[in-house]
């Protein structure tokens, strides 16, 4: 199967380029990649790499002049390219990499490599509409349904001319729920904001300029005590 002269790339390291097998024992091969001047040594049952080869129509280089593919063909492993008058071999030519080569690359994947391709691919083409949605809050999400939030997420919902935004804590091993009442303007928190434990009681009261904390924040406790009283210059805490 692998012959010194053949043209291999790796599917995990897909940028270090098209290499060619310079050495070859009973049990492991050495491909040079010479775009990125490095030697990787593979076991002859390894799965990681895939074949390339160029077909008729396709461009070449050889001895820096381009060349069109009118012909090929394969002899004991190696493949030929006939262009001009003449067959050249595969391993004295320079491999192109352009994008239908990548493109080849890609489909010459494995079904399960393709298929987390696959699902990159639509996660991206996903997150590109929810950038160019108006609605905002739908970049950056992480979320579980978990029962509590969908109740609080509901019973906000039902309220008239509600503004609020769910978030979850998680520190020292203890879950809080914090529900935020605030106002943006061009995307930034703006004006007086309460926060509050998802037991209804308040957690956190002070106001935001240019979306940055400003003057005297009051924390209270999850039975509403107040806790510290903190202030602000431009988001920075005041330490006195």
């Amino acid at each position: 199967m692998y012959q010194t002269g053949q043209r291999w790339s790796s599917r995990n390291e897909p940028d270090l380029g098209v290499g060619m097998i310079v050495e070859l024992e009973s049990k492991s091969f050495t491909v040079h990649f010479a775009e990125s001047e490095i030697d990787r040594h593979y076991s002859v049952s390894q799965t990681s790499l895939v074949r390339r080869t160029l077909t008729e129509g396709d461009e070449l280089y050889f001895q820096d002049e381009a060349f069109v593919i009118e012909e090929v063909r394969e002899i004991d492993g190696l493949v030929e390219y006939f262009i001009g008058d003449d067959w050249i071999e595969e391993s004295i030519i320079q491999f192109p990499r352009n994008d239908k080569n990548e493109i080849d690359a890609l489909l010459s994947l494995s079904p399960a490599k393709r298929m987390w391709f696959d699902l990159r691919h639509q996660t991206l083409n996903h997150q590109s509409k929810l950038a160019t949605s108006e609605v905002r809050g739908l970049m950056g999400l992480k979320a579980e349904l978990l029962p509590h939030q969908i109740y609080l997420a509901h019973d906000i919902a039902n309220r008239p001319a509600a503004r609020a935004l769910l978030c979850d804590e998680v520190g020292m091993g203890k879950y809080f729920g914090y529900i935020l009442w605030g106002e943006y303007i061009n995307g930034k928190s703006e004006g007086n904001w309460k926060f509050y434990h998802e037991n209804g009681k308040l957690y956190e009261t002070g106001k935001y300029v240019n979306d940055f904390k400003e003057g005297k924040w009051k924390l209270y406790d999850r039975e509403g005590k107040l806790m510290k009283t903190e202030e602000f210059k431009e988001g920075r805490l005041i330490v006195w």
